[in-house]
């Protein structure tokens, strides 16, 4: 389907149009009227905002234009639940807080090369740990109710098997059990 070019700029300013301030009344001109390159590169987002179990913090994500890559790049970022004490916490998106609000999950850049699940103890000693390796992009980060699991969804190729060869465990060893591969859409059902 191809457009009408006075639908086009319709289009271009009905998406362009809420990012310009307004002045009342009278029309603008000059420098400051127009959606320039430069204003571009100033551009940033605040999302998903979650605050920790015990009401106390909040971590959210903020989304910048990174102009030496000509690139988006996402941080996170921690505060206070009052406002106060706003800083920067760790290269990253979408974090959520465990049901005990000692950890985060995030999503950042890891190795293999893309995008990788995090784990950071939010007590200032452990740091973080990447705890994928996946060849595809994670999305949708939760915690189970005890704090035990992470549940994320991801595009799986079907030519892809899911094997992972590990070494047999010691004699008396208690290791974690292998990861479950789901591939039904509804796989349990309530109760």
């Amino acid at each position: 389907m191809r457009l009408h070019p006075a639908s086009a700029f319709a289009a271009l300013l009905c998406i362009a149009a809420p990012a310009l301030p307004a002045q009342q009344g009278q029309p603008r001109s000059g420098p400051d009227s127009v959606f320039s390159v430069e204003k571009y590169l100033d551009y940033e987002t605040v999302s998903d905002a979650r605050i920790s179990p015990d009401g106390s913090r909040v971590v959210y994500t903020r989304r910048y234009v990174d102009r030496m890559e000509d690139e988006w790049k996402s941080a996170l970022w921690i505060m206070d639940a009052d406002g106060s004490r706003n800083r920067f916490l760790t290269r990253g998106s979408s974090a959520v807080w465990s049901p005990d609000g000692k950890r985060i999950a995030y999503l950042a850049e890891g190795e293999p090369r893309g995008t990788q699940v995090w784990v950071r103890w939010m007590d200032g000693e452990g740091g973080a740990t990447q705890v994928s390796h996946l060849t595809e992009t994670p999305a949708n980060l939760r915690w189970s109710p005890d704090g035990r699991w992470l549940g994320f969804s991801m595009f799986v190729p079907k030519s892809t098997p899911w094997r992972i060869d590990l070494p047999a465990a010691p004699a008396g060893a208690r290791w974690t059990q292998p990861p479950r591969h789901v591939n039904r859409l509804h796989y349990r059902s309530d109760r």
